[in-house]
């Protein structure tokens, strides 16, 4: 199982970034969470085949939601086995 840990920065939040990201997460079958830090930047944890190139097609402005990130972060992590993906209460 491949798992990636991403940081987006730029218009990510009150813009129904996380929405967004939880809806193509559920249709790519990719497992994981998406929370808000207090920075402005958003993380997320991606698990399954597709995690990649979500995050990779996460990584352009959408008109939906009119989101602009950029993603600043991106690596190889440790697969948690997560079985969904939830949108985290914003980072303390």
């Amino acid at each position: 199982m491949l798992a990636y840990l991403a940081r987006f920065e730029g218009i990510v939040q009150h813009v129904h970034f996380r929405v967004a990201v939880r809806q193509s997460a559920i249709a790519e079958h990719v497992h994981g969470w998406v929370q808000n830090q207090r920075d402005g930047s958003v993380f997320m944890h991606a698990e399954g085949p597709n995690a990649k190139l979500l995050i990779q097609a996460l990584a352009r402005p959408n008109a939906y939601t009119n989101a602009i990130p950029i993603l600043t972060d991106f690596r190889c992590t440790t697969p948690i086995g997560l079985r969904n993906f939830t949108i985290l209460e914003t980072q303390p």
